[in-house]
C-alpha cells in the first residue's frame, strides 16, 4: 500500500544542488515514487483533493477499444503486457470459482470487522476511512493459496497465468504479498506508484516485480476500477536516472468480474476512487524476482497449519525454498532447501460469521490493531459508511 499521510510543502525527488554527494549517495534516494509525488500523483492530506486535479477521473482519455479488452489469446496477452504494460484475462476464474472467492473475502472481512482486527485505508472527505484491506491471504482460505499457486482447482486459467508471470519475472519467481482490497462508496483514489518502486533508477527495460489480480466485481470507471498509467512502463524505464517526464493521461481498468489483470511492475497504478454506492472487490497478488525482500514475511506469518499442508510448489513460491547462491538458507543450508516455519507468531487465520469474540484477541496482531481499528470502525459507522453499516442489517 502506497500512502501519503502527511503534508508535502517541496519537492521530493532528487535535485542537483551543485553540492559533491559522497559516492553513490545521490542514487539512494533518486526513485521513480518521488518524481510520481513531485507530480501530484496522491491526495492532499489537508484538502482530501488530488493534488494533480482530476487524476482520478478518466472519462474521454482514451478511445473505446484503444486499451486493452479480456482475452484468453496467449499472443495478444503478450502484445498488450509489452505495448501498454497491463492485459486482462478473460474468464480467470469460473462462476462457481468466483462465487468461493466473493463468499470467503465478504465473510473473512465481516468478520476481521466484528473481532476490531480490520485494516482500512483511503478515506472519504470527511477523513473517514472507506476501504478495507485484507493481508497475509495465505492464512485465510485454501482458495487464496491455491491462487497463489495458479493452481486449476481453484484458477480455470491458472496454467496460462503462470506462464505469462514466468516470462515476465523468470523461473522461481515469489510471492511478495498477497491481499484483498474492498472498495467503498465516496473514498478518494490512491497514490498512484508502481510495484516496484523500491528500486532505484535507472531501470531496465524489463520488471522486477508482476502484479496479479482477481476481479470480483465487474471494473468500470464509475466504481474506480484499478487506475492506470497506459504505457508508463516504457517510459519509466526511457527515462533512466533523470526526472520522470510529464506521463500520458489515466485510465480506470475496466472488464467483467471474474478477469484476471496482470500488470508489469514498471506500470503506474492506484486503487480509483468508488463513484457508486456498492462495494467493488479485488484480490491483489503481487510477484517479483527470488532477490527482492517480501512485503510480508510469510517465514513468521504463515500460520503453521498452512504450513504443514503446503506442496512444495507453495512453499517455494512463498519464499521458504532457498534459491541460487543459498539466498534464503538457513545455517548452511543452501539452495534448494526448505526453511522451517518459525513458530511465535499467532497470525489470523480463516474466519467465519460463527468465530468468537474472544479468538480475536489470542492474534498476536490484536494488541496493536485492536483500538485503531475499532475506533476508525465506529467513526465509520456513524458516518454511515457502507463497510460499516452494512453489518448491522
Amino acid at each position: 500500500m502506497v500512502q501519503i499521510g502527511k503534508k508535502i510543502n517541496r519537492r521530493v525527488g532528487y535535485v542537483d544542488d551543485g553540492k559533491p554527494k559522497p559516492l553513490y549517495t545521490r542514487y539512494h534516494r533518486d526513485t521513480v515514487q518521488r518524481d510520481l509525488i513531485d507530480q501530484g500523483y496522491y491526495v492532499d492530506i489537508e484538502t482530501s483533493e488530488p493534488v494533480l486535479p482530476g487524476y482520478h477521473r478518466t472519462r474521454d482519455n482514451y478511445a473505446t477499444g484503444e486499451l486493452p479488452e479480456p482475452t484468453d489469446d496467449i499472443e495478444q496477452l503478450r502484445s498488450d503486457l509489452e505495448t501498454f504494460g497491463f492485459c486482462l484475462v478473460a474468464d480467470a476464474l469460473t462462476p462457481e470459482q468466483l462465487d468461493t472467492f466473493r463468499a470467503r473475502v465478504d465473510e473473512q472481512a465481516r468478520a476481521e470487522r466484528r473481532l476490531r482486527l480490520a485494516g482500512f485505508t483511503s478515506a472519504s472527505p470527511d477523513g473517514i476511512p472507506t476501504n478495507q484491506f485484507l493481508i497475509a491471504l495465505a492464512n485465510k482460505g485454501c482458495c487464496f493459496a491455491d491462487a497463489i499457486e495458479f493452481s486449476e482447482r481453484s484458477v480455470a486459467r491458472g496454467e496460462l497465468l503462470d506462464q505469462l508471470t514466468t516470462e515476465m519475472l523468470g523461473r522461481d519467481f515469489i510471492c511478495n504479498s498477497a491481499a484483498a482490497a474492498i472498495a467503498g462508496p465516496n473514498g478518494t483514489p490512491q497514490a498512484l506508484h508502481c510495484g516496484q518502486s523500491m528500486i532505484p533508477k535507472p531501470w531496465p527495460p524489463w520488471p522486477y516485480e508482476c502484479f496479479v489480480g482477481f476481479l470480483l466485481d465487474d471494473f468500470s470507471e464509475q466504481n474506480g476500477g484499478t487506475l492506470v498509467i497506459p504505457r508508463s512502463h516504457r517510459i519509466l524505464t526511457e527515462c533512466g536516472n533523470d526526472p520522470v517526464p510529464p506521463l500520458p493521461p489515466t485510465a480506470n481498468v475496466t472488464g467483467p468480474a471474474g478477469s484476471a489483470l496482470i500488470m508489469d511492475g514498471r506500470l503506474v497504478h492506484g486503487t480509483g476512487a468508488n463513484f457508486t454506492d456498492a462495494l467493488r472487490r479485488l484480490i491483489i497478488l503481487t510477484f517479483h524476482k527470488p532477490f527482492i525482500r517480501q512485503q510480508e514475511q510469510w517465514g513468521l506469518t504463515l500460520r503453521p497449519d498452512v504450513y504443514a499442508n503446503a506442496s512444495d510448489k507453495l512453499k517455494a513460491r512463498l519464499g521458504f525454498r532457498a534459491w541460487h547462491g543459498g539466498l534464503g538458507g538457513f545455517e548452511g543450508h543452501g539452495e534448494g532447501a526448505v526453511a522451517p516455519l518459525r513458530d511465535d507468531w499467532n497470525a489470523v487465520g480463516e474466519l467465519s460469521d460463527e468465530s468468537a469474540e474472544e479468538d480475536g484477541a489470542g492474534y498476536t496482531i490484536h494488541a496493536a490493531r485492536h483500538a485503531h481499528s475499532a475506533a476508525e470502525f465506529e467513526r465509520m459507522r456513524a458516518a454511515g459508511h457502507l463497510l460499516a453499516t452494512q453489518d448491522d442489517d
